[in-house]
């Protein structure tokens, strides 16, 4: 039953809705949205209220986002609580997106803090990512650090990868440092890929520039479909026009390609990347999280979001 009240929230008019969550827990609520098969999408809390979720019991502000099965998939702490993860125990305020099996899939801090992690202690700033198999996707600098590294101590700065066994995957350098690469020892600045083996990648000295951005730009490369693949062809059409920075023009075979297939998880990465490179923040997030739904593991959608987070809150 959900019964309805009327109150005065910030000076205006405001539908008090008290509700039954998915875990049986009543709270009040001042909107909430529905799936087509009428299960609970979102709540949006009256106020801070402590809720059972799979980190416990915590107190919760703002949006609750469930998955259609009813299990949570993010939530929002309203102060500083502590949070056992699956690599550290830390103690946060800021969002938290879960799988659907219950583990933490992201975390993004409302202030950057120091976090133990697989490699030492480091300041942190917006995410820590996770593959289900428990270990870190991803993790976001709020400053240049030194880290060890496969080619030794480096400075780095804002992004640090990891494969799944937990092994460094890619790191941005903040300077230019002295790199022991294929070709040599070599001056390099920017982003630079390892291999499981902890070998670099070659690297191509023409490509090193002195910035990079601090989100992951895809490969703007059409891709090559045959011709009865609708979807794959409206796609490598939409990578071309943004490559001529047509984003606008772009965006609509994005569309027009989802459509054709609502699976394609990399036709939502691109529209997020899309978005974002319009400012328009919001629906480039929420292109990132339909990604990040249709494959938990896509490291480069938790980055690339977290980074359109921090763009919108500046």
């Amino acid at each position: 039953m959900i019964i309805f009240l009327f109150v005065l929230i910030n000076g205006l008019d405001a539908v008090i809705q008290k509700i039954k969550l998915p875990n049986g827990q009543d709270v009040q609520a001042v909107e909430v949205k529905k799936y087509d098969n009428r299960k609970i999408r979102m709540v949006r809390l009256v106020s801070p209220t402590m809720i059972n979720t799979p980190a416990g019991k915590l107190k919760l502000q703002g949006d609750i986002y469930f998955y259609k099965n009813g299990k949570i998939k993010s939530i929002n702490l309203s102060e500083l609580q502590e949070i056992q993860t699956q690599s550290v125990k830390m103690k946060f305020k800021g969002e938290i997106y879960f799988q659907e099996n219950g583990q933490i899939g992201s975390i993004n801090l409302s202030e950057p803090q120091e976090v133990i992690t697989t490699i030492g202690k480091l300041k942190l700033k917006v995410l820590l990512s996770y593959y289900t198999n428990r270990k870190i996707i991803s993790m976001n600098f709020s400053e240049p650090q030194e880290v060890e590294t496969p080619m030794g101590k480096l400075k780095l700065k804002k992004s640090l990868f990891f494969y799944k066994n937990g092994k460094i995957k890619a790191i941005n350098l903040s300077e230019l440092q002295e790199v022991e690469t294929p070709s040599g020892k070599m001056n390099c600045n920017g982003l630079i890929y390892i291999q499981e083996n902890g070998k670099i990648w070659p690297i191509n000295q023409d490509k090193l520039t002195p910035e990079v951005t601090p989100e992951v730009t895809p490969e703007l490369t059409p891709e090559v479909t045959p011709e009865n693949d609708l979807a794959g062809l409206n796609l490598s059409q939409g990578i071309t026009l943004a490559r001529n920075n047509n984003y606008d023009e772009a965006i609509k075979k994005l569309n027009k390609t989802i459509e054709l297939d609502p699976e394609l998880t990399r036709a939502y990465f691109y529209l997020g990347y899309f978005w974002g490179e319009k400012k328009e923040y919001d629906k480039g997030i929420k292109n990132y999280t339909k990604a990040i739904e249709l494959d938990p593991e896509h490291a480069y959608a938790y980055v690339n979001r977290g980074y359109l987070w921090k763009m919108k809150k500046e």
